[in-house]
């Protein structure tokens, strides 16, 4: 697939896509730096959906297990989480920490204020109780803590 960076790879269809172009390479260096992430990736089925409202942009995320991650433009299949924010919340959200390496820490600064975000529906994410397990995976390969 053109694009590719390794684990992750970029379709040619989202190489004009800015979303997708941040999140690659923030994904594939959060790989990079912490092997173990790359550990909890191979083991993720499933794709999110991600709409930064405020810049009208929008891109599927792919979890292929041990294949790797494929990045799209736009809405592709039937994702297991949908999110929908601004993109300065869609980067916030790379920047949760983790208790015990396992669960995100929704009680610091950055936590907090994530909650408060979706309390006030500036951040939406459909399918985030179903999957609860994928949606912490998903947290865990995005934080750069």
């Amino acid at each position: 697939m053109p694009g590719e960076n390794g684990f992750v790879k970029i379709d040619e269809g989202a190489k004009e896509n800015g979303l997708a172009q941040m999140l690659g390479d923030l994904i594939s260096q959060n790989l990079e730096r912490v092997p173990a992430k790359k550990g909890v990736a191979e083991k993720m089925n499933g794709s999110v959906y991600i709409n930064a409202s405020d810049i009208g942009v929008a891109v599927t995320i792919e979890f292929r297990g041990r294949d790797g991650i494929y990045i799209f433009d736009g809405k592709q299949g039937r994702p297991l989480l949908e999110v929908e924010a601004d993109s300065i919340t869609v980067v916030d959200m790379s920047r949760l920490t983790f208790v015990g390496g396992l669960l995100p820490n929704f009680f610091d600064d950055v936590g907090r204020s994530i909650v408060i975000k979706m309390l006030k529906r500036h951040l939406k994410v459909k399918g985030m109780i179903i999957h609860l397990p994928f949606t912490v995976k998903l947290l865990n390969v995005f934080s750069v803590m």
